[in-house]
């Protein structure tokens, strides 16, 4: 029953009870909202976070489907509903919902209210995004700027918008999916980075076009943008994507006449012609995670990193070793 719940005001309806989810919950009741958590499954975990959010006076329903037949006895006094990346933005529930006016969002769009005045980075693409999130969340860090990796590896981004009060974030490092763009699109990072684009999620978003096109507007949206030349469907659009910096590791000089960012024959990482430092201490193997360090670099000299502090950066870096997916 929806009625015994202590609070007063309109439902936030969290369907998932992931990390993301649990977040999302957390943090909407630390602002008095009213909020109700849906779970498909149960286990051990699940009935671990149920009991914290309940004693926060959320309540929290186990092997509870996402059906519109569900909600429709309380629509109206929904809110929003945050949905699980996981669950298809054209969801026979998720359509009924819009078609009543329902706000229907994500845990990214939850976080974004309160960090909108962080800086952000959005790293997307379909291989490599991963690794650039990573390894530039641990150079900003390394050089003593509080920069968490999250959205799709990590933290949630809906923990730190829980802690905020007691944080001083300086970026946001935010891995972003189809998924979360899709269903994020008031998330406007300060930079934004895109590292690959390969054939990818058909079963979810249908065309290749429709795919491109949801990454393409993380970029699009990006007060500052980044590309990876390298990248065959990327660089086939070179002319067409909103204006950017790209990289490059070809030694094929003709590139350079459109990149910002390249590797010289003497393993110097160039910028713009100019060179910055010697490439001597990067742990990652192949010419992939080069592609993935000059994306980094050209971001963190956005950033304000000095050369010399990359480098020493990198000397101490390790490699994530998995990832974390809310």
């Amino acid at each position: 029953m929806i009625d015994n719940h202590p609070s007063k005001g309109n439902i936030n309806l969290v369907i998932g009870l992931g990390k993301s989810g649990f977040w999302a919950a957390k943090y909407l009741r630390s602002i008095n909202k009213r909020v109700i958590v849906w779970e498909s499954k149960d286990g051990k975990e699940f009935l671990e976070r149920k009991t914290e959010l309940e004693e926060l006076n959320i309540l929290v329903s186990l092997n509870k489907e996402f059906v519109f037949e569900e909600i429709q006895p309380f629509v109206k006094e929904i809110e929003s509903v945050v949905v699980s990346p996981s669950i298809p933005y054209d969801h026979i529930t998720i359509i009924e919902l819009k078609k009543k006016g329902i706000k229907v969002i994500g845990e990214i769009n939850v976080a974004w209210e309160i960090l909108k005045d962080t800086n952000w980075i959005g790293i997307t693409g379909t291989n490599g995004k991963t690794t650039v999130t990573h390894l530039l969340s641990h150079m900003l860090c390394d050089t003593g700027l509080y920069a968490p990796f999250a959205g799709n590896i990590g933290t949630p981004l809906c923990k730190y918008a829980h802690s905020k009060k007691n944080e001083k974030i300086d970026w946001v490092v935010a891995e972003l999916s189809s998924y979360q763009i899709e269903i994020s699109p008031e998330v406007k990072p300060n930079i934004g980075i895109w590292t690959t684009f390969t054939e990818d999620h058909l079963e979810r978003h249908k065309t290749l076009e429709k795919y491109f096109n949801i990454k393409k507007s993380l970029l699009e949206k990006s007060d500052f943008r980044i590309y990876n030349y390298d990248d065959k469907n990327l660089r086939n659009h070179y002319s067409s994507l909103s204006r950017g910096v790209w990289i490059t590791t070809s030694f094929d000089k003709s590139n350079f006449i459109q990149c910002d960012y390249w590797i010289d024959d003497q393993a110097y990482i160039v910028e713009r012609g100019k060179k910055l430092f010697k490439l001597e201490d990067f742990s990652l193997k192949g010419m992939h995670n080069l592609q993935n360090l000059l994306l980094v670099i050209a971001a963190a000299r956005k950033v304000g990193l000095s050369g010399m502090k990359i480098k020493d950066s990198l000397s101490n870096y390790n490699l994530l070793s998995q990832t974390i997916t809310p």
